[in-house]
């Protein structure tokens, strides 16, 4: 039997692609996570809604470079999605 080949993506090209996702109250910054599940993690307990109510919401906004931004009605806390590193 032929062995399978895997596909390589190269570091530069997975970071390329990296998203982080910063949560904010207001415009202050409380946290940087890796995944979206760990920024609704931190903010279970501060009337946010839950991680599946916000992956399959369609409240994301897109902002300037690329950045999505998720704001919730009642609430003062948003999650913002940036990439890994922004180009000038």
């Amino acid at each position: 039997m032929p062995e399978s080949k895997k596909k390589t993506v190269s570091y530069s090209k997975r970071m390329a692609t990296k998203k982080h996702f910063v949560v904010l109250k207001g415009t202050n910054v409380l946290g940087v996570f890796s995944t979206l599940r760990g920024a609704c993690k931190f903010l279970s307990d501060k009337n946010f809604p839950s991680y599946w109510t916000v992956v399959r919401s369609d409240n994301w906004k897109n902002g300037r470079r690329g950045i999505k931004r998720y704001i919730p009605e009642q609430s003062e806390y948003s999650i913002q999605q940036a990439p890994h590193k922004y180009s000038a």
